[in-house]
């Protein structure tokens, strides 16, 4: 089976009504003709949420919403990504759409990397090796502990990673995933010049 239909195959039901999606070219178009099978929809146990291209209502915000310059990309201010991101892992960090392929964005530090060429590469990429590209045994252990995630959220570490937090179920925070990537854009530029050793202060707030 090929890997996108192996991919839908395990994934939750559509997070958006049935729509047909058209234009565009390249891999904005294979990513139309994926929603137009699925349209959004989680996966290992919520670790990758593959954004709806639109949806009536809900907590769940969709592709043309989420990737609205003002909404939360202008919060990581110099480094503000210019990626057209349709997918993320339980971190909140995104999968994007570049002309030269698909990227990932981390959301601590702001850094952008290339990860595929294709749509299909990058679903084979993320079912080689899930656990590791979208967090799934966090998502697993903080939800068997915690109970099940809702729609809408995402996980962060209380301590930043790039602030010398740990890997760890207590150093996890569920919060809404647009508050917590206006926290981070905040956070990047805040360390984006800082010499290494330099003291950081940072904490979620409301």
């Amino acid at each position: 089976m090929a890997p996108i239909g192996q991919l839908l195959n395990i994934c939750s039901q559509p997070l958006g009504p049935p729509s047909e999606f058209k234009g565009e070219k390249g891999l904005l178009r294979k990513y139309l003709n994926l929603l137009n099978k699925r349209n959004g929809f989680y996966a290992f146990e919520s670790a990758l949420l593959f954004r709806p291209g639109f949806v009536q209502s809900g907590l769940v915000l969709d592709s043309r919403t989420w990737n609205d310059a003002t909404l939360w990309k202008e919060a990581y201010g110099t480094l503000q990504p210019t990626a057209f991101f349709f997918a993320e892992d339980i971190f909140g960090n995104q999968f994007g759409i570049e002309s030269g392929g698909i990227v990932r964005f981390d959301v601590e530090t702001g850094e952008v990397e290339a990860f595929s060429k294709s749509l299909k590469d990058w679903v084979q990429l993320i079912l080689d090796d899930f656990e590791f590209h979208t967090g799934y045994p966090i998502a697993r252990d903080w939800q068997a502990r915690n109970g099940a995630m809702e729609p809408g959220t995402r996980l962060a570490f209380r301590q930043p990673l790039v602030l010398g937090g740990e890997i760890c179920i207590d150093n996890l925070i569920c919060w809404n995933d647009l508050k917590l990537m206006r926290a981070r854009g905040a956070l990047a530029q805040q360390i984006k010049d800082v010499p290494d050793g330099s003291q950081v202060i940072f904490k979620y707030t409301e």
